[in-house]
């Protein structure tokens, strides 16, 4: 047996996803509100018998690795690492056995190195960095929940704290503390005088550092850890980890350029506030905040460059499918220095943020206008970019109407045009999926499906979440022997299953394990979209859960004698030869007897 299957052994799926939402059990399975997806009503169910979950809501589901991949955003082999500690598993493939032992050296020293930073400010070296951050209006609070620190000004402060601790100097490095001397006599520290923001992952793991300059001659205002085993960049969002409880209770995530914004908002009771490290926004940025809220409000700098950064991150985030609205800050440069000049003033300015679309809106009318015709094309044609992204066909007319009233053009015109545009920017205007996840479990829309269609789905659920003895005494029934000889199925794979089922009733181990090892992968799947569903308290008890199962059959059984009768009766109009009519009669005179006695 391989690592992955010890693990998924011995991983109990309903108590690890019952750490992150509340399950409640509904026949064989458990139902919850889904914790990847914001939801009210509970779509979310699990089946341990299968070690599989799924939400119809999101449409997501899979094994118990999928799960941690998908709520934390992880790579398959992180989350086998994780979930290996979570069962006490000892990995024994030699590459992931390495990579676990070596991200989990880097991650002790960042945390050594963090508390060693925090010490330092504390003491009489970090006296002008704690005088900076309290002219920042930074109090004693925020520096203890952000755990700010000082990087000391000597050469080798650092590294010679952390060897004497007992980590190697290639380790030391690998963690983006130090840097190698050319001449292969030692290292140097990379963080030298300066406030150190620790920024951690979605676990609350210290993965790197973004350090402020505090002499002003040195170039670079902020330098981050570089990319190593565990920090990077694209990946990780400021303050992520503490905001994403209170972003997804509140509905919305507030995105912020820098660190002190972030410290600032948070200190004075804004809770839901990240930043991206210095770089445009990522995919995997946007990923890791629509696990909490797909409503995000962007409160950049005030400048022109503050305003085109907000450009590109309304974009970026439409083809997420997020709902983006803007903060305009009046009266100061950026978050932080208007939350301590007037907090006030500040929320003001977050009430009236405008939706993502009429901020680029109103930025192409200032830019090109829209006085004359040409004007407005090359209005319409800076929206059109931004309507590219959008893949919900009504939130797209909407903003097609939008534009077009602003324009004073008919909205019909505007769609010619943007298709015109769209074939010439060679972009594809046709809605695609671009939510992230790897689904192991297909979905059909329950809105395709005949109510025939859905008793048939319902009633081979019952099967596979009765209990054992409920299932043998509805079994022996003579009448369930004769329904199936019926055909009483329009699907053939529930028909199949069926038959499978009832044969079970013969054999001395009665276990439906046997059932589902007989299908092949893909049939595998279809059933367990099949059989997750919520039950409510109808299985609770036995005599209750054997009512329901008599009570779907007939109405199977009544579906299809009724859709039969009138399939023949339709026939029968078109049928002219008196000996085919009459035949056709004595088989409705049949199928009204049969649904007669059901």
């Amino acid at each position: 047996m391989d690592d992955v299957e010890k693990v998924r052994e011995k991983a109990d799926i309903v108590e690890f996803i019952g750490k992150f939402t509340k399950l409640t059990a509904t026949g064989k399975n458990f139902k919850g509100v889904c914790p990847i997806h914001n939801e009210k009503t509970a779509s979310f169910f699990v089946r341990p018998d299968r070690g599989l979950w799924y939400c119809f809501g999101c449409q997501k589901g899979g094994d118990i690795f999928n799960f941690l991949m998908e709520k934390e955003n992880l790579p398959f082999g992180e989350a086998l690492q994780v979930l290996a500690k979570h069962t006490g598993v000892t990995l024994t493939g030699r590459q992931d056995a390495q990579v676990a032992q070596k991200k989990e050296r880097l991650l002790q020293i960042l945390s050594q190195v963090s508390q060693f930073y925090q010490e330092q400010l504390a003491s009489q070296s970090g006296t002008k960095a704690k005088e900076y951050l309290t002219g920042r209006g930074i109090t004693e609070d925020m520096i203890k929940l952000f755990e700010i620190g000082y990087a000391p000004d000597g050469w080798e402060t650092t590294h010679t704290y952390l060897t004497r601790k007992g980590f190697a100097p290639q380790d030391i490095e690998e963690a983006g503390l130090s840097i190698a001397r050319k001449n292969n006599s030692g290292h140097y520290d990379r963080f030298r005088d300066r406030v150190m923001f620790p920024v951690s992952d979605h676990l609350s793991r210290v993965v790197g550092f973004s350090g402020r300059v505090l002499s002003s001659e040195k170039e670079a205002k902020y330098i981050n850890t570089p990319e190593t085993l565990v920090f990077k960049k694209g990946n990780l969002l400021f303050g992520y980890d503490k905001a994403q409880e209170t972003a997804q209770e509140k509905g919305f995530t507030i995105l912020v350029e820098g660190n002190l914004d972030v410290v600032s908002l948070v200190g004075n009771g804004i809770p839901n506030v990240v930043a991206p490290l210095g770089t445009g926004l990522t995919e995997y940025q946007l990923k890791l905040l629509n696990r909490v809220s797909s409503k995000l409000m962007i409160a950049f700098d005030s400048d022109e460059a503050g305003k085109n950064a907000t450009v590109r991150a309304v974009h970026e985030a439409a083809k997420l499918g997020f709902e983006t609205k803007v903060v305009t800050i009046t009266g100061a440069k950026d978050p932080d220095e208007a939350v301590r000049s007037d907090k006030k003033k500040l929320i003001t300015d977050f009430r009236m943020a405008q939706p993502g679309f009429m901020y680029l809106l109103n930025r192409g009318v200032e830019t090109f206008g829209n006085s004359s015709p040409y004007n407005k094309k090359k209005t319409a044609e800076y929206m059109f970019s931004f309507l590219a992204e959008i893949t919900d066909n009504i939130v797209r007319d909407s903003y097609f109407d939008s534009l077009a009233s602003e324009l004073g053009v008919p909205s019909a015109s505007l769609k010619k045009d943007f298709q015109n545009w769209s074939k010439q920017s060679n972009r594809e205007t046709t809605a695609t999926d671009t939510r992230p996840a790897t689904i192991t479990i297909s979905h059909q829309p329950e809105m395709t499906k005949d109510r025939q269609m859905l008793l048939e789905d319902y009633f081979i659920s019952l099967l596979f979440n009765v209990t054992t003895t409920t299932l043998k005494r509805f079994l022996i029934r003579e009448k369930v022997h004769a329904a199936a000889g019926d055909e009483i199925f329009t699907q053939d794979f529930h028909g199949s299953i069926f038959k499978k089922v009832l044969k079970l009733v013969t054999d001395e181990e009665f276990d439906l394990t046997d059932v589902i090892q007989s299908l092949s992968d893909e049939a595998q799947t279809q059933l367990d979209r099949i059989v997750l569903k919520d039950f409510g308290d109808v299985l609770d008890r036995e005599d209750d859960a054997l009512k329901e199962l008599d009570r779907v059959l007939k109405s199977l059984q009544k579906s299809r004698y009724q859709t039969m009768i009138r399939e023949l009766t339709k026939q029968k109009q078109t049928i002219t030869d008196s000996e085919e009519v009459s035949a056709i009669n004595k088989r409705i005179r049949e199928y009204t007897e049969q649904l007669r006695n059901v």
